[in-house]
């Protein structure tokens, strides 16, 4: 029990946690998921893959540098964690992880350039994700309005929106706030860009962060014969673990 109570911890206070030793299993991240309560289901199914698949609409499936994002943004409601399995890790010098503190981001930008801070925790912004490689084959077409910087009812950052490639190229404000928009977003990247880390996940490790709080990437890497990238994701929303967290600290509460 005390394990599990600390890794959710981790990800709670840290925002991630890097698991080791996890068995070559497909289902390691549907299992560790069950184990939490239930996997958020998305357009991709319960679980998805994360390898090259060439021409795809999706920028995790591409051998490409992946610049530091949060998923579904265009969710109204998104993933709250993110848990990656690697089962095979690309031997070549790329296909490294890069991670920064989105909290800690806008936290900096709201210190040394609070006009800037101000524009991006106002100004709504169009995300989107279209396609028809989803569960299944299913098409899909998601949208959602929000801003870069979104905070809870007491003011603290509750939510941070960050995928340029998920952006819509229909931006629904005025010339002028869209010009102090794409300077502050610019700020926001340097930023970000500035405070990441890079390291690389090997075969058994499951990367675990929040989906809410961090900037999450990847590095290029040379998809070759024998030399592959295969990983395996499933969603948890922060609801689910908050409440798995109680059930294990005060197994007795009453209703």
């Amino acid at each position: 029990m005390q394990p599990c109570v600390d890794w959710l911890e981790a990800l709670a206070v840290q925002g991630f946690a890097i698991l080791k030793g996890a068995p070559n299993d497909i289902n390691v991240a549907k299992k560790l998921a069950k184990r939490i309560g239930y996997i958020k289901r998305t357009t991709y199914g319960d679980v998805f893959e994360v390898k090259s698949k060439p021409n795809a609409g999706n920028y995790a499936y591409l051998m490409t540098p992946l610049p530091l994002h949060t998923d579904m943004p265009y969710y109204e409601y998104k993933a709250g964690i993110n848990i990656l399995h690697t089962l095979v890790q690309s031997e070549s010098r790329g296909g490294a992880n890069t991670l920064t503190d989105g909290f800690n981001v806008a936290s900096q930008l709201q210190k040394l350039h609070p006009e800037d801070f101000e524009v991006l925790k106002s100004v709504p912004v169009n995300w989107f994700d279209i396609g028809h490689d989803g569960d299944d084959s299913k098409p899909f077409h998601s949208l959602w309005r929000a801003p870069v910087i979104c905070l809870d009812v007491d003011g603290r950052f509750a939510r941070i929106n960050q995928n340029t490639t998920k952006r819509d190229s229909r931006f629904s404000v005025s010339l002028a706030q869209a010009v102090s928009w794409y300077k502050a977003y610019d700020k926001f990247l340097e930023i970000a860009q500035s405070e990441a880390v890079e390291f690389k996940t090997q075969a058994g490790d499951v990367f675990v962060f929040n989906n809410l709080r961090m900037l999450h990437g990847r590095t290029a890497y040379e998809d070759a014969p024998g030399n592959k990238r295969h990983l395996v994701g499933a969603y948890v929303d922060w609801d689910i673990i908050y409440s798995k967290l109680r059930t294990l600290k005060f197994p007795n509460a009453k209703d």
